[in-house]
């Protein structure tokens, strides 16, 4: 990011790809809405099965102060509606300033991540052109060792937790209300 020279910033893991006309349509209507961070649905590949995976906010806009909140406070965490995943985010170069990855975490870094710009950003947009594709690794998902292990995940988990309580979002109440329908 330090190496950064546009004012947009986005990620590609090395093993995904991207349609590159629909990355330019996606581009251009997060440029129109004039917005710091933007959420983009995706495609999961698995198998040689593909699936869009969408986002729950309708058309293509810039969110209320209202959906922000919801997403920090309700819906906090990994892959909940629009969190989790820096590949499926435009950041504005400005909004990255003092933010970086906790190169300390094996598990969830990108998940703070998200969480920090998406709490830093005055404006958020979602965008519905889904452009990437993310290719599925099951057998590593599966795995408890290495980078998916109960360790690298709880000190994940602990970071975010930290972060939470010290940005005044009650993070037991987030995680509950992630899992209990009644609060959805």
């Amino acid at each position: 990011m330090q190496n950064a020279r546009n004012e947009i910033i986005t990620f590609i893991d090395a093993d995904d790809w991207i349609d590159a006309s629909a990355f330019a349509k996606a581009f251009q209507s997060f440029v129109q809405l004039d917005a710091e961070l933007g959420f983009v649905p995706f495609f999961s590949y698995a198998s040689s099965t593909t699936k869009e995976v969408s986002l729950a906010f309708g058309v293509d806009r810039v969110l209320s102060p209202e959906d922000k909140d919801y997403l920090l406070k309700r819906r906090l965490g990994a892959g909940i509606d629009l969190n989790g995943y820096v590949w499926r985010c435009f950041f504005a170069r400005e909004l990255l300033a003092g933010i970086e990855f906790d190169v300390s975490l094996k598990y969830n870094e990108d998940v703070l991540f998200c969480i920090e710009t998406l709490y830093k950003a005055s404006k958020v947009a979602v965008v519905n052109t889904a452009y990437y594709y993310y290719r599925v690794n099951l057998e590593q998902q599966s795995s408890n060792k290495g980078t998916y292990s109960l360790d690298n995940r709880i000190a994940g988990w602990n970071k975010i937790k930290e972060w939470a309580n010290s940005n005044g979002i009650d993070f037991d109440f987030a995680l509950m209300r992630r899992r209990c329908p009644i609060y959805s």
